[in-house]
């Protein structure tokens, strides 16, 4: 029996239907991952649900996070398939003011109001602009606006003619050579121009399995090192004997980045993808350095400093140039908080990154105890983050749970935590507030751990943009367990 099958039959009231949802999310998640053979087996099985549940769909309590996820996920199943009846999800999504980013905002206008076959035409630009501010803004690859453009791409290839497929064409070869689209100068987007549309049928049927290429190419970070030493660290470059311990600060390296980088230089994808050059470092730290720090520095007036009576253990987790540990250092010494830091753990994929990670550890003086793991999370193994069971870890989460499921295994990073983590641990977790279906990973990351009987919630805050300092917006989790 199909996922969506159990579903119908398990979903007679809103309370069936919120248990469902919650005993299944993680399928949900992985058939939202899995290829079109595996979606058409549940296809009618979608469709029902979506044009029979609506009733009970709406009811449901939408603050609960979990059931935002899943509505998300609806959402992109229906796009996949074209289905007309998304528009039962669209009237509930509004009635329960759910927003889904910019990237589904492209969807709806191919999927919603067609009145004839010249508005897929016509909405062209629209769809394209919404698509390259989500790419800039929202998204952590380009591998879901490339989707939602594709899925736009076929639709017409499926309910129209030659005719439009054509004028598509060269709108899109037209949009690449006048307008900044990057998404379009993408090889994929050569290859479905390259495609033969004489037989629309089979034409469909290939678009399909590029979609397929696209959402099961994993993203490779750089080689894992044979033999890593436990300290990588840069030393010896033009960077490294800028930096003196007696003057550093994080604004310190920020102004060395804004003066080695140009201001119309950016990083799309919102510089999640792991960082490949000096350049990219630079560009980040001139980028996002102030929201990040402002970021953390709002974390760390949260935290419970007054409970710790011994020396902690740090985890930056996916540390990037290790600016959180370094804001950490300096928050301490500001507000005159004196606590013993016997160890720092920086675990980042980026070779270049990581040894600048462990520069910058060094020179902010956090501790003299700094370990290198120069590894994507889901490489991780349980005995290479293990941690003193009587000291207190903290484990600093910035910008890195809100990254999708092609970079990592939510649940395996839970597990290495469980099995690796034993005592008690502060975790803070903190990014930007995203459209639902990426800000949720953070609280699916959250909810990993609520099983446990020493669970407590310290913080939860979001602003969305606008809302907080600078127009910037944040979403903040802190929490504590004893594993």
């Amino acid at each position: 029996m199909t996922l969506f099958r159990r579903l119908i039959n398990s979903s007679t009231s809103v309370d069936s239907l919120k248990v469902f949802i919650f005993e299944n999310i993680q399928s949900f998640y992985n058939l939202h991952n899995s290829s079109i053979e595996n979606l058409n087996n549940e296809k009618e099985d979608i469709r029902e649900f979506i044009e029979t549940k609506t009733l009970i769909l709406e009811r449901i309590d939408y603050s609960n996070n979990t059931n935002k996820s899943f509505i998300s996920i609806i959402f992109d199943f229906a796009e996949r398939f074209g289905f007309l009846c998304v528009v039962n999800i669209e009237n509930t999504l509004r009635r329960n003011d759910i927003y889904l980013g910019k990237r589904r905002d492209a969807a709806k206008l191919y999927l919603l109001n067609i009145r004839n076959n010249n508005d897929y035409i016509n909405r062209f630009n629209d769809i394209c602009l919404l698509l390259q501010a989500s790419l800039e803004t929202e998204e952590d690859t380009n591998k879901d606006v490339l989707g939602t453009f594709i899925n736009y791409f076929a639709k017409i290839v499926r309910d129209t003619s030659i005719e439009y497929v054509e004028a598509l064409k060269i709108l899109i070869v037209s949009s690449k050579k006048e307008q900044n689209i990057d998404f379009l100068h993408n090889d994929y987007i050569t290859r479905l121009l390259a495609l033969s549309y004489e037989d629309l049928e089979n034409a469909y049927y290939l678009i399909h399995n590029l979609i397929d290429e696209i959402y099961h190419r994993n993203f490779v970070v750089l080689p894992a090192l044979e033999q890593v030493p436990d300290l990588l660290i840069e030393s010896d470059t033009s960077y490294s004997n800028q930096l003196s311990r007696d003057n550093f600060s994080f604004d310190t390296i920020r102004n060395i980045a804004v003066n080695n980088s140009t201001w119309d230089s950016k990083l799309i994808h919102r510089g999640v993808a792991p960082l490949q050059s000096e350049d990219e470092m630079f560009i980040y730290l001139k980028s996002f350095g102030k929201m990040h720090k402002a970021k953390i520095n709002s974390c760390l007036s949260f935290f419970p400093w007054n409970v710790i009576d011994n020396a902690v253990e740090i985890i930056d987790w996916g540390c990037g140039q290790g600016l959180a540990s370094v804001v950490l250092k300096e928050h301490l010494i500001s507000h005159e908080i004196n606590i013993e830091i016997s160890k720092l753990i920086l675990i980042e994929p980026s070779r270049i990154v990581i040894n600048r990670a462990a520069l910058h550890a060094k020179f902010s003086g956090i501790t003299n105890n700094i370990r290198t793991i120069c590894k994507g999370f889901n490489d991780l193994v349980d005995s290479e983050i293990i941690t003193d069971n009587s000291r207190i870890k903290i484990h600093l989460f910035s910008n890195v749970l809100d990254i999708g499921e092609n970079f990592y295994s939510q649940n395996h990073l839970i597990d290495i935590i469980k099995n690796s983590q034993k005592g008690v641990n502060y975790f803070i977790c903190t990014s930007p507030y995203l459209p639902d279906f990426q800000k949720l990973r953070i609280d699916n990351f959250v909810n990993g751990f609520r099983a446990f009987a020493d669970f407590n919630i310290i913080k939860s805050i979001e602003n969305r943009s606008g809302t907080w300092i600078d127009g910037w917006s944040r979403v903040i989790r802190i929490f504590s367990v004893k594993l």
